[in-house]
């Protein structure tokens, strides 16, 4: 014969067995915010603007300065001209605050991308997925090499042959970094070249490609093409990233607040969270006080 007390024991232990569960599975949805977070301090890619070799001094970005609140890891810009060291030495830095790292290989200016050009940047493509690849640490790549007007983002018509030479090094750095998360920059001189270039990205490594702007700031028109064109990427699967136009210490950007306001707002409608924002190292300690 049950008692009435026996079954309310019994009924505790059901719920408090279930407690447990929803305690676990709130752990593990915690753990995995914070392997995956979103906000990532920008490395300069430069000692100076009229100076393009490495960063060195107060230029870099430090263990203590990536464990501020609200930082996620480091956006490692390197150009090839540098010695190969240099990633390592940040990636030390990274390893060192617990972090995780974004790779971005700069691109070079040119008007036209000759074949030995394209074979140089495969072979280094191929030696960095060999070296990296199996890095925990290192939540994206960017799909650079082609970028006839900047490091990164592709201002550009997208011709023919910067097409061409554009998916090849595209389908080069998922070839050589399987399973990783990939990041697009894109330009705003030809929406209907970038649609090409991100539908075959996401194409060679579906679910795997952010596509993001490099000019995040508080009065940004939503309805710009560069705003509309990550909104159409987030509607079709990618997801959607930011960079900002620079630090609040240019009048230019508008404040922090202001600007993440507007990158929440792109977000929402491409139906996506943002995956990746790349903030400036002057406005890293203002990042953990963002709402």
């Amino acid at each position: 014969m049950v008692r009435g007390n026996d079954v309310t024991n019994l009924q505790r232990f059901r719920l408090l067995r279930i407690a447990l569960l929803l305690c676990g599975a709130a752990i593990v949805l915690i753990c995995a915010s914070i392997s995956w977070g979103q906000d990532f301090i920008l490395q300069p890619a430069a000692q100076s603007s009229t100076d393009q070799s490495q960063p060195r001094g107060n230029r870099l970005v430090y263990a203590a300065d990536l464990r501020q609140p609200g930082i996620d890891g480091l956006t490692i810009r390197y150009r090839r001209s540098w010695p190969p060291q240099f990633i390592d030495q940040c990636r030390a830095r990274v390893k060192e605050a617990g972090d995780k790292w974004t790779l971005l290989v700069c691109s070079e200016p040119k008007s036209w991308y000759p074949p030995y050009y394209l074979a140089e940047w495969e072979a280094l493509i191929a030696e960095l997925g060999m070296k990296y690849a199996a890095d925990p640490s290192l939540a994206f790549i960017h799909l650079t090499g082609v970028a006839p007007n900047a490091s990164e983002e592709r201002h550009h018509i997208v011709t023919p042959d910067l097409e061409a030479a554009d998916k090849r090094l595209i389908a080069a750095w998922v070839r050589a970094f399987p399973g990783k998360r990939f990041l697009f920059a894109i330009g705003n001189k030809d929406d209907a070249g970038m649609k090409r270039l991100i539908q075959y990205a996401m194409m060679l490594a579906p679910g795997r490609v952010v596509v993001k702007h490099n000019s995040l700031k508080a009065s940004t028109n939503i309805a710009a093409n560069h705003n509309q064109l990550v909104i159409w990427a987030g509607q079709q699967g990618a997801g959607v990233g930011f960079e900002m136009v620079g630090s609040t210490l240019e009048s230019r950007t508008g404040t922090l607040q202001g600007s993440y306001d507007k990158g929440k707002e792109v977000a929402r409608r491409a139906g996506k969270p943002i995956s990746y924002i790349a903030w400036y190292p002057p406005d890293s300690a203002k990042v953990g006080g963002l709402r």
